[in-house]
């Protein structure tokens, strides 16, 4: 069962076991940590490690059972994780769009969605500002009806996590190689941030080639060059666009909250 608090991760669950949990660490540190625990006190181990979470899990499952129900309904009909769909300002309800051609918009509107939904919820989580971002009373645990959507939130929070460094989210030495250079985190927040921006600002506002040379179709004899030009032009959208699917592919990893 997924708790947010695991009773064998406390304080009780350290003096119970007699061994002190580490604040963080490697999978092969955590190893070496059970195993010593284990061969020092096998019944308090056991105790601390397993019986814990046996009598958490019971004393729970009611709980589990409502917010499991809950969490189903908002994943099925608010949230609709099982789908990638397109915002109508980038896909029209109703109208034909092929397969190829449905990939970024229905790839992009879900980063939106990230920055301006979870990493926005993430940013109230961390600061708790409700005021800052006018938090709506409905959007709670157990009144949550319908997405709350920030984009301030979200870009603050991005924002936030892109000066992460090293030395600020671990303890380093300064002589370390690594000491005061961007984490992860960081690296991959400018990331989101810049494609999130390229998508909102960038190519919903992109105008359509034929349209910027609507005025000197009637005018001219040389239709030919201007057709010539509104292929360069949408031939270069379309490498822009690759590009920028293929930034959004390799940071998948990172969209997680």
């Amino acid at each position: 069962m997924f708790h947010r608090e695991y009773w064998s991760c406390s304080k009780f669950s350290d003096w119970l076991g007699g061994s002190k949990k580490p604040p963080y660490a490697t999978s092969e540190e955590w190893d070496k940590f059970n195993n010593t625990a284990k061969l020092k006190h096998p019944i308090r181990f056991w105790m601390a490690d397993t019986l814990l979470d046996c009598i958490q899990d019971m004393l729970y499952y009611p709980y589990h059972v409502v917010s499991s129900t809950k969490t189903y309904l908002n994943n099925r009909y608010i949230t609709k994780s099982h789908a990638l769909t397109a915002d109508k300002q980038d896909i029209r309800p109703g109208s034909w769009i092929d397969v190829g051609d449905r990939f970024l918009p229905c790839l992009f509107n879900e980063l939106v969605d990230f920055v301006e939904i979870e990493k926005a919820h993430m940013n109230i989580l961390c600061d708790h500002d409700n005021e800052k971002y006018n938090k709506p009373w409905w959007d709670s645990k157990l009144l949550r009806f319908k997405k709350w959507r920030c984009k301030e939130a979200g870009i603050d929070y991005l924002v936030w996590a892109s000066k992460l460094t090293s030395g600020t989210t671990y303890d380093l030495l300064e002589t370390d190689a690594d000491y005061n250079k961007p984490t992860q985190q960081a690296i991959a927040a400018i990331e989101i941030l810049e494609l999130y921006e390229w998508f909102t600002l960038s190519y919903r506002n992109r105008p359509d080639p034929y349209e910027v040379f609507d005025d000197d179709w009637p005018q001219t004899t040389h239709k030919k060059e201007i057709l010539d030009q509104v292929r360069q032009i949408e031939n270069d959208n379309k490498q822009e666009e690759t590009d920028m699917l293929i930034r959004l592919v390799n940071i998948r990893d990172h969209l997680w909250t």
